[in-house]
């Protein structure tokens, strides 16, 4: 797993890339790891960052991991 805080990394944009390329459940099975790791996790940090910073602000905003 990445390590918290080091959000989106170039292997990020790659595995966007090949699932454009590969759009299909058995790449997304065999990928599923990586997917998690390098997209999945980092963007739940990066929303549960921003929720912080805007559940105080006049329209609140709050997200979660599930």
């Amino acid at each position: 797993m990445s390590k918290p805080g080091n959000g989106f990394t170039r292997r990020s944009f790659e595995l966007f890339e090949e699932l454009a390329a590969n759009n299909n459940k058995q790449w997304f099975h065999a990928n599923r790891d990586a997917f998690n790791e390098y997209v999945t996790d980092p963007f739940a940090q990066f929303l549960e960052s921003v929720s912080e910073r805007l559940a105080d602000g006049p329209l609140p905003c709050v997200g979660w991991r599930s």
